[in-house]
């Protein structure tokens, strides 16, 4: 309450205020009379002293505890909803500012339910109203009382502007109102009612309700009269009764000397006196009815209470938020994710500012300590999508991990339709939470971004089945399932040895091996930490499963393993002569002579068709060769043809095989497609890629039974040259470079952040110092910078060195930067 002075008589001032004490105390005890017209007129004559003593205190000055507290706590605000809808976000705003004023001055928030209208009204909108403010925490202290439950209260109020000749009844029909407007508008005059019921005898009113007319009850409003009052947002605000539409009806029609139903701007001045209201903080929207209302509080002689009205919640083109906007209910708000502290401290930067015009996150409690209507603005404010995402997810990323799980958990199940154990699978959903929580926005985002865990199925987007089909994907996935047998659990540290023994012990790149996991666990090349994820989902089962789905089900390139030749039968003649005969050779070998020799591994790259030409080596067969396709893009090997070689019990049995890494060279053999001499002195040539295939001797069974040996033959690539190992390393590197950079922003982020505003600021002052001394040469600029300098110290050393709360103030923000530099000590 604003501070006023003493009375002169001080002495009688307190003795009234302790009568007025008393009589508080008496109106609290079990002797309130308990019809409300009396309540409403004890209360009333309560309010009155207090108003009338104009009385306020200074410290030094003797009054008793109890008198200064009695003083403080008379702050009374209310919210007074319609249920004819939802809860709107202006009223819960509205609500906001009336619970912060009232925790701020010590004071009593009241709850009222203004349902009069009884065609609109519904219990449904009551319920969503008490429910929304409930969940954003605007606990009342009083209430909520019902207007529909108080009618007897207000017709009381109607009687009594009656009787005192400050009201009356009207008779005017709906036609003659339309024609009075017709009228007006053809004169190019304001709407407005002329008052032609005003002085009506008592033989008139006895002559229109013998014609059957219901009258309507009109509150008297002069329209010389000048209404004005200080404005705790706008200030002084004026109006002129002759703008105000001529007199107000305050009562709907009835008829038989009966009071219609009690209308919007009556009942809420009777209730304004009866809860003994102070401040009525509302919307400007209602500025309109405020000088009709207090006029009405000056008729039935009641104290006015104080007006503030807060500015209005526009959209993004400076028009009244509506439901044309989208979404506008608290309860929409709740099912779009966002959490009630998040919203309700958004709701409080809605035209309010705080004294730390830098600080935006803060609780109610703290918003409330340092509240006041001096910092509430008076322009609209609109509604900004993007600041309260960026608040909301603030609290998100600071939340405990048990509390998000709770919030998570009612949106897995509705809107995800996730089947778990909220008890038995709390560890695991915790984890989950704890995982998704640093990019949670609103709370429905966790709903896709953790189907991942909770599907039993993986749906590949395109990004990840190309990296599934990059050239050793599936022996980087084959190599992790091997690793992961001896791994019945699963945590971090093991997921991350993993990678890496296998990056050094298989020669795999180990971003390879990384990308490769992510594309087939999670289907994506995008989201929470891979190793986290890797570990959520061996805890379920379903890792090792999704890896061996993705080898087997989606015609990954394939893992090269030797395979043994089985021992055709020995082929005649015929045979001999037809394969002599081909000619779809691209390469022609020279006779290798050999005694009993066995010919092993074979490395070659892509090729079509390699065909060996007979040598006439007595006793010696070499049956057709058939070499499964290497993998190569763009090249197919269809088959190595053998003609016969006649050597004695040796045998070369047919074989398919796919490429391995390794072989012993002994005899290189240029490929069709390169030009190359051979050592017969034959020439080949092709427009292919080059190619060699290498032949190297190794032993295929016993050494001293050659005559039942069998011969394996492998066919891999041919190992990259350095120049191509150090270009595939740089690619690697160039690849994963983005991921390090943000990885290394995430982990030292702060230190970073600090790094960076100073060395801002540092730029800013050298700018600012050459600007200084460029303005210093023009005469009477330099004097003025030294006094607002000398000015500026005076006020620092008052304001951080003098004063002790701000000292330990400072000394706290100090320290906190020094934390946010150097890191915390343990």
């Amino acid at each position: 309450m604003p501070c006023r002075r003493l009375s002169p008589d001080r002495s009688l001032a307190f003795a009234i205020l302790r009568k007025a004490l008393e009589e508080d105390r008496l109106l609290s005890s079990n002797s309130r009379q308990s019809t409300g017209q009396a309540q409403l007129l004890s209360r009333q004559q309560n309010i009155i002293k207090f108003e009338v003593l104009n009385i306020s205190y200074s410290p030094n000055q003797q009054i008793a505890p109890n008198l200064k507290a009695k003083i403080y706590m008379n702050v009374r605000v209310r919210l007074a909803p319609s249920p004819t809808g939802n809860l709107h976000i202006g009223t819960a705003r509205t609500a906001v500012f009336n619970w912060l004023f009232a925790r701020n001055q010590g004071g009593k928030f009241i709850l009222r339910v203004e349902d009069t209208d009884v065609e609109r009204s519904k219990s449904e909108y009551t319920d969503n109203i008490l429910e929304g403010l409930t969940w954003l925490g605007l606990n009342w202290d009083e209430g909520p009382t019902f207007q529909s439950q108080r009618l007897e209260i207000y017709r009381q109020a109607v009687q009594t502007l009656l009787d005192k000749g400050l009201a009356y009844r009207c008779y005017t029909t709906a036609q003659e109102l339309d024609q009075m407007r017709e009228a007006q508008k053809a004169k190019k005059q304001a709407p407005r009612y002329d008052n032609r019921h005003r002085n009506l005898t008592p033989e008139q009113r006895e002559a229109f309700e013998a014609e059957g007319r219901q009258g309507v009850i009109r509150f008297i409003i002069e329209d010389d009269r000048t209404i004005s009052w200080n404005d705790t947002v706008r200030g002084t605000v004026t109006w002129k009764g002759s703008d105000l539409g001529g007199d107000m009806v305050i009562a709907r029609a009835s008829s038989g000397g009966v009071i219609g139903q009690p209308l919007y701007n009556l009942a809420v001045v009777v209730d304004d006196i009866d809860m003994g209201i102070t401040h009525v903080i509302r919307g400007e929207d209602h500025i309109g009815n405020t000088p009709k209302q207090i006029l009405l509080y000056e008729a039935l002689g009641a104290t006015i209470p104080e007006f503030a009205h807060t500015p209005l919640i526009l959209n993004s083109i400076g028009q009244k938020l509506s439901k044309r906007d989208g979404v506008t209910s608290i309860s929409d708000f709740k099912d779009m994710g966002y959490v009630p502290s998040a919203l309700v401290n958004y709701m409080t930067l809605l035209g309010w500012t705080p004294p730390d015009s830098t600080q935006e996150i803060f609780t109610l409690s703290e918003a409330a300590a340092v509240f006041t209507f001096d910092r509430v603005n008076k322009a609209g404010a609109k509604f900004d999508w993007d600041k309260l995402n960026w608040l909301n997810s603030q609290y998100l990323h600071k939340m405990p991990v048990p509390q998000l799980t709770d919030l998570l958990i009612p949106y897995w199940w509705s809107k995800g339709g996730y089947e778990f154990d909220s008890e038995a699978d709390r560890p695991w959903l915790e984890q989950i939470a704890a995982l998704i929580g640093p990019s949670l926005v609103r709370l429905t985002d966790a709903v896709d971004m953790c189907k991942v865990f909770f599907s039993t199925t993986v749906e590949y987007e395109e990004e990840a089945l190309a990296q599934l089909q990059q050239k050793g994907a599936a022996q980087a996935l084959q190599a992790v399932v091997e690793a992961m047998e001896s791994h019945s659990s699963l945590t971090s540290a093991e997921a991350q040895k993993i990678t890496k023994k296998l990056s050094k012990e298989k020669n795999l790149n180990k971003g390879l091996i990384m990308r490769s996991l992510r594309a087939a666990l999670t289907g994506a090349m995008h989201g929470p930490d891979l190793i986290e994820s890797w570990v959520i989902l061996h805890q379920r089962g379903t890792a090792k499963t999704r890896l061996l789905d993705a080898i087997s089900n989606l015609n990954l390139p394939a893992v090269g393993v030797a395979a043994e030749t089985p021992t055709p039968e020995p082929p005649n003649a015929e045979t001999v002569a037809e394969t002599s005969a081909r000619e779809q050779s691209a390469v022609e070998t020279p006779t290798v002579e050999t005694a009993a020799a066995e010919v092993t591994a074979v490395e070659i790259s892509p090729v079509e068709t390699v065909e060996i030409s007979a040598a006439e080596t007595p006793g010696t067969e070499v049956s057709a060769v058939e070499i499964s396709p290497v993998e190569t893009p763009g090249t197919e090997v269809s088959a190595v043809e053998i003609s016969p070689v006649e050597t004695p019990g040796t045998e070369v049995s047919a074989v398919d095989i796919s490429a391995v890494e390794t072989a012993a060279a002994a005899v290189e053999i240029p490929a069709a497609n390169q030009q190359k001499t051979i050592a017969s002195g034959e020439m080949t040539s092709s427009n292919e890629p080059e190619t060699t295939v290498i032949i190297t001797e190794i032993p295929a069974g016993n050494e001293t039974d050659s005559s039942s040996g069998t011969t394996k033959v492998i066919i891999t690539d041919e190992p990259p040259s350095q120049t191509q190992q150090i270009k595939e390393q740089i690619i690697s590197i160039l690849s994963e470079f983005p991921a390090y950079i943000g990885s290394f922003y995430e982990q030292y982020k702060s230190p970073l952040t600090v790094v960076g505003v100073i060395l801002a600021s540092i730029i800013s002052l050298k700018v600012l110092l050459g600007v200084i001394d460029e303005l210093n040469d023009i005469p009477l600029l330099a004097p003025t910078f030294e006094l607002i300098g000398i000015g500026y110290t005076v006020w620092f050393v008052y304001r951080y060195l003098l004063r002790s709360s701000n000292r330990q103030q400072l000394g706290q923000e100090i320290q906190a930067l020094k934390e946010q530099i150097f890191g915390k000590k343990s």
